[in-house]
């Protein structure tokens, strides 16, 4: 009895180590390539016919003529993703804070009254988020649109056409790396 038992249990096992390790995946795998096959090969953009990154994550741009993206904990690593783990009653979370806004305020050129967008001084969840508010964009806006010798009011409306709703909470933001592209693309800065 305890034989028979034994072997029903290794016999379970196999089957289903070789439906949930194989025929499963690969059911699922030909399903994303057949139905959704721009998200299930990363959601990734391209320039000229080469990947220039993915709709769902973030680079870091620094230029003055690019939208900055998020501050990221871990500088944009994939395989080393996340946030900060420092509390926010935690000094160094709040130097941290008070350094990115002094930055934040010198690279935009904004006065102490402007209020900064909590977006371009914190982190996001997972370190890799690619979009930045309204808000966020638009008080970079006048810095990008000096920089692309270009009127603001013009990039301003660029933004607004551009901003994308959240489908969880519904708050508008704009895909740094989508936007960018466009303004190389529309407004090219000459070298």
């Amino acid at each position: 009895m305890k034989i028979k038992n034994l072997f029903q249990s290794i016999l379970v096992l196999i089957i289903f180590t070789i439906i949930l390790s194989f025929i499963y995946p690969f059911t699922i795998y030909i399903t994303s390539l057949v139905f959704f096959k721009n998200k299930a090969n990363g959601s990734l953009i391209y320039k000229d016919k080469k990947i220039v990154g993915s709709k769902f994550l973030g680079q870091k741009f620094s230029s003055e003529k690019y939208f900055h993206s998020r501050p990221s904990f871990y500088d944009y690593n994939g395989i080393n993703s996340g946030a900060s783990n420092y509390s926010q009653t935690s000094k160094k979370y709040k130097n941290s804070i008070t350094q990115k806004s002094q930055n934040f305020r010198k690279i935009n050129n904004l006065d102490n009254e402007i209020s900064i967008p909590i977006d371009a001084v914190t982190y996001s969840g997972s370190g890799l988020d690619p979009h930045i508010t309204h808000y966020n964009a638009i008080i970079q806006a006048k810095r990008v649109a000096q920089a692309r010798n270009v009127n603001e009011e013009v990039l301003v409306g660029l933004i607004k056409k551009n901003l994308t709703k959240q489908k969880i909470f519904g708050r508008r933001c704009l895909n740094v790396l989508e936007m960018n592209l466009l303004l190389d693309e529309k407004y090219p800065v000459k070298k």
